[in-house]
């Protein structure tokens, strides 16, 4: 089987056939005359003596930045190929993988910023055995921040809080470098690393020997520019595997970095229970779903289109009953009865959402604002300034607008009081 045929049978495993049957035959034809062609001209290039960056080239074209991840597949098995056939260092990147294919388990220990501090960190994952495996792992803060991640489902704790967020892991930003590798193989660490090299123009890799240990290290520094974010990481030259590791979000490697990896643990024990997350009764819960349909709510609210808003906030009541946005929804639509001009509907509304919403926070205080100013129109003074003082104290988070809420509840007060 030549490279070709070898690169098309990738593209059949990894993406099949579309749904309605149609398969992806002229892409890949386009993706791969187009990135054949310019592979062939990056090598002649480097051939003749000329220092040539090899993703600049294929990623130029305009049929591979269309293609999306299956351009990124197709380029990743020529430049591997390119990588494998001409390494003559003693280290080289493909010899890192190969290690890690042997893996089991990897434990990582570190420090992050969190706020004005730096505090430790602690990652497991768990390698699988097969392409249909999930993809797991666990981080955690010592501040008590979570991720767990179980296939395309990551749950978000934050226990100081009792909040929950349940995503589709590959749209959160912490998350989506480990997705976007583990895309295209069960070994998505070293095929981060691949991905990395792929799209990085100053790789830099030196070899020198541990004063501690009289060993063999590469020390290997890169940047990643999409994301501003450079990378310093250090590999044994016995094991091929890597001992430590640190990331920047900016691109000169400056102040502390964002992850200090100063620990990797290999093939250690990991029990099946580090991967489960069981969503604590009490806590607040925000899935994927709330979130989109909050977000659309917030948009129409923002475009002055409250009537359609009423009908996305009933939808995220009735889909999404037992998340927070779903008890946040009565508060928002009493405010957006008020903008309609609907006042019994706002009261009617928003009295039944103050007596029923399970937290004290800055919705809380929305909604007693809003009561207030139905109140008000109504010319039911008394009721009016009742709502406004408990605006002021509903709140315990303290967090968001909270203080401009409080302002205007002074603002209303003043006026019913004539000062």
């Amino acid at each position: 089987m030549n490279r070709e045929e070898k690169i098309k049978e990738l593209l059949r495993r990894r993406y099949g056939q579309s749904r309605d049957g149609s398969g992806r035959t002229q892409m890949d034809e386009r993706i791969l005359t187009d990135a054949s062609t310019n592979m062939k001209q990056a090598l002649a290039a480097n051939q003749s003596g000329q220092r040539v960056t090899v993703w600049r080239t294929i990623m130029r074209t305009r049929t591979v930045k269309l293609a999306g991840p299956i351009a990124a597949a197709v380029v990743a098995v020529f430049v591997i190929a390119v990588w494998e056939g001409s390494a003559s260092t003693a280290w080289s990147l493909g010899q890192t993988i190969a290690a890690i294919k042997q893996l089991k388990t990897v434990n990582i220990k570190g420090t992050t910023p969190s706020g004005s501090d730096r505090v430790d960190f602690e990652c497991w994952m768990r390698f699988p055995e097969e392409d249909s495996k999930p993809f797991k792992m666990r981080y955690e803060q010592a501040d008590g921040e979570i991720y767990v991640i179980q296939g395309n489902i990551a749950y978000r704790y934050f226990p100081e809080d009792d909040y929950v967020e349940i995503r589709r892991g590959p749209q959160m930003k912490k998350l989506k470098l480990w997705y976007r590798a583990s895309e295209f193989s069960p070994w998505y660490a070293g095929k981060m690393l691949e991905i990395l090299k792929l799209f990085t123009d100053d790789w830099q890799q030196v070899v020198q020997t541990d004063p501690d240990t009289g060993k063999q290290q590469v020390h290997v520094t890169c940047s990643y520019r999409p994301s501003k974010m450079s990378i310093w990481f250090v590999v044994d030259m016995e094991s091929k595997l890597i001992e430590q590791g640190k990331t920047w979000s900016n691109l000169q490697r400056e102040g502390e970095p964002e992850f200090d990896a100063h620990a990797f643990l290999y093939n250690e024990e990991v029990p099946d229970e580090i991967f489960e997350f069981d969503v604590p009764a009490s806590a607040k819960v925000a899935t994927q779903e709330s979130l989109d349909l909050i977000n659309r709510a917030g948009w129409l609210s923002s475009n002055k289109k409250y009537a359609e808003e009423l009908e996305v906030l009933q939808q995220l009541r009735e889909e999404c009953p037992d998340t927070c946005y779903a008890h946040q929804a009565p508060i928002r639509m009493a405010g957006s009865y008020y903008e309609l001009g609907q006042y019994d509907k706002a009261i009617q509304t928003g009295e039944k959402a103050v007596r029923e919403y399970p937290y004290r926070d800055i919705w809380l205080q929305s909604a007693y604002l809003d009561l207030g100013r139905c109140y008000m129109e109504q010319g039911q003074s008394e009721k009016a300034l009742e709502a406004f003082q408990k605006s002021l104290t509903a709140d315990e988070e303290g967090r968001g607008n909270t203080e401009k809420l409080r302002e205007k509840a002074r603002d209303y007060i003043a006026q019913i009081k004539g000062e």
